[in-house]
């Protein structure tokens, strides 16, 4: 497994000196013999082969419940494959492995029913298992990894990058996945500004920390723009979506009842009590994606860029005034 990661490994050298054990590694070009100690291996390779020696040791010896953290950091992408490998291996032999990770590339490796979501929700985490069955046609076009790293991204590389590309408009997308405050923004924004253009942005008014009690969408983008530097402050166009992206979904009921798998009737009762799907809320318990969760199996980043897809453009603008002021003002760059 070692050489598989690293092709110049030879092997391993044991050198014993009283009660202390002097482990030392072989190169395959190493002529003196001498051999190298651990510190002269990458940190990643080191990680790879403390990891791939407590997975690989016997099973008689090896704990029945692994638990890692992030076993990504470090590895080089043929690593993750390998430890992939080694993981499903010992899990299929009767460990129980749990990792929790942050990495799209080792998720990918994965299915579905691998995965258990944590989710912290009015104050106490909720845990769910992934089921394949939910993401229907779109597990077969895509990774799972990739559902961490979808959403508004997905929606702005393929439905508002390529419209804007026709009033000549070239957009480049940043990911910030969460976390999203004004001193991130800002710090994300000041270091971008002088490599582009413009920069805007698309956030959920709701996405934001941090959020005072007597908050607007009017006096979050000022103070995004206010913490631009005055020079480039007029490069940057901040666009606040209310009260979430998930708002977007509610411009046509029929083609969101029937990507949501769910009946319609909710949806008319939501958009009967709202004229402006914008305005859909009364507090974060009752934001557009908690109206759907309640009401049908809503993975954001499998649903949303799909339905939006099938509404498109023309009817999300219509149905949103804010969005489609937004879109006009890119459009006219």
């Amino acid at each position: 497994a070692v050489q598989t990661v690293a092709p110049y490994f030879q092997d391993f050298d044991f050198n014993i000196e009283g009660e202390n054990i002097l482990l030392r590694w072989q190169h395959v070009n190493d002529l003196s013999n001498l051999g190298f100690s651990a510190q002269t291996l990458s940190d990643g390779t080191a990680r790879f082969i403390c990891m791939a020696t407590l997975f690989l040791q016997p099973k008689d010896l090896r704990p029945e419940t692994i638990v890692l953290d992030e076993p990504e950091i470090g590895l080089h992408p043929t690593a993750l494959a390998v430890l992939s490998e080694i993981i499903q291996a010992v899990a299929n032999d009767g460990s129980q492995v749990i990792i929790s990770t942050q990495s799209v590339e080792l998720a990918n490796y994965f299915e579905p029913d691998d995965f258990i979501v944590v989710n912290y929700d009015n104050g106490k985490s909720e845990f769910k298992r992934l089921d394949k069955k939910d993401l229907g046609d779109w597990i077969d076009a895509y990774q799972v990894g990739e559902a961490w790293s979808e959403g508004e991204y997905k929606f702005v590389n393929e439905v508002v990058a390529p419209h804007l590309m026709k009033s000549g408009v070239s957009v480049y997308s940043q990911n910030m996945k969460g976390n999203i405050s004004i001193d991130r923004v800002s710090r994300k924004l000041n270091g971008l500004i002088h490599s582009y253009d413009f920069v805007t942005t698309l956030y959920d008014f709701y996405g934001f920390k941090g959020l005072s009690d007597n908050e607007t969408k009017q006096s979050l983008e000022d103070k995004i723009k206010n913490k631009i530097k005055k020079a480039q402050r007029d490069k940057i166009i901040p666009y606040i979506q209310m009260y979430e992206f998930e708002a977007l979904l509610f411009s046509d009921n029929e083609k969101m009842a029937k990507g949501l798998n769910t009946n319609k009737n909710w949806i008319d009762n939501v958009l009967n009590e709202f004229k402006d799907i914008e305005t859909i809320n009364n507090s974060k318990e009752t934001a557009p994606s908690k109206r759907i969760e309640n009401n049908a199996t809503y993975i954001k980043t499998q649903h949303a860029p799909i339905i939006l897809q099938e509404i498109g453009l023309p009817k999300i603008r219509e149905k949103c005034r804010g969005f489609n002021a937004w879109l006009a003002y890119l459009e006219s760059l």
